[in-house]
């Protein structure tokens, strides 16, 4: 018998609902469960979503080489907009016209980023001294990226090329930064010292850079690792992905929506069922969010008999 995992995207599907379902985002309420969007083996990480959850990009990974796709959610037609051996990294604007990425290929340096239309067409090359991308301001005018080690997360201006940090610690890493809808906040995880869990702190943002640690807010700091946060639509929901619950889950917290903090408890929001589906937490998981769904990658655990003569 052989095992293997694939990735596959799946959206929270309203309860009777046709089409691609859809879920409140803005009062963490699930209403129904998440279901398949493309139904084959092929292994699909990395979403991101335009603002009006019209248009998909994701990294799609072949037997020999990746490829960098752009998926139409109506049509599901789908543009290859790169196609390379390595692993890119990628996020699609707000508005769904354009994708920017990292080849991060053999023969390009990791700080390179490229934009390249959405719909399929040539790339330019925005710089090659920036970093990993990990998010684009809502107006798409900025794309903020990694660097460095320890890591620091800085801006570049989309059509100046101007760079400017905006969050470091001098000492540790900080992992999964995150604009707020209206960019007055950044979100991100953190261990605040070797060997402790990572938690969810929220930053506020002032005059393009984020506030000192002294005013970084916890959101879930308990037992387990908590990663990858993500705005609700109007700010006032943090999701997240935790290990709280024995195995990796996405769970919330509501917020405050003057002050930020935390309102009531963190809670469950998806569990993957049984053994055979997990959610791995890293840069793969994305995730894509629109103004009515959710895309996530979930592995699927499969098997075969094969026979040797």
């Amino acid at each position: 018998m052989l095992g293997r995992r694939i990735s596959h995207y799946e959206i929270p599907d309203k309860l009777g609902a046709g089409g691609m379902g859809e879920v409140d985002l803005n009062v963490a309420k699930p209403s129904g469960e998440p279901r398949k969007l493309i139904p084959d083996g092929v292994s699909r990480t990395s979403p991101s979503l335009s603002r009006d959850g019209a248009r998909l990009a994701y990294v799609s990974r072949g037997l020999e080489s990746y490829s960098l796709r752009t998926r139409d959610m109506a049509a599901g037609t789908e543009k290859v907009l790169l196609q390379q051996p390595a692993e890119p990294r990628a996020r699609i604007s707000p508005g769904g016209s354009q994708v920017a990425y990292n080849p991060t290929a053999a023969n390009e340096k990791e700080t390179t980023i490229y934009l390249a239309p959405a719909s399929g067409g040539e790339s330019r090359e925005l710089c090659d001294t920036c970093g990993l991308i990990y998010d684009r301001s809502r107006d798409g005018k900025k794309i903020l990226f990694r660097s460095g080690n320890p890591m620091k997360f800085s801006m570049v201006d989309v059509d100046s090329g101007q760079q400017r940090l905006i969050l470091a610690h001098p000492r540790y890493h900080i992992h999964g930064v995150e604009f707020s809808p209206d960019g007055r906040w950044l979100a991100f995880h953190f261990a605040p010292a070797p060997g402790t869990p990572r938690a969810i702190y929220l930053a506020p943002v002032r005059d393009g850079q984020a506030a000192g640690e002294s005013e970084w807010i916890a959101i879930m700091d308990r037992p387990g690792s908590q990663m990858r946060p993500w705005w609700s639509p109007d700010g006032n929901v943090i999701y997240f992905v935790s290990t709280a619950g024995g195995k990796t889950e996405v769970w919330a917290q509501r917020l405050q929506p003057a002050t930020r903090y935390p309102v009531g408890e963190p809670f469950r929001i998806y569990s993957p069922p049984g053994e055979r589906y997990s959610i791995r937490s890293g840069t793969w998981f994305g995730p894509g969010i629109g103004p009515w769904n959710l895309v996530f990658p979930v592995n699927e655990r499969t098997g075969n008999i094969w026979i040797a003569e």
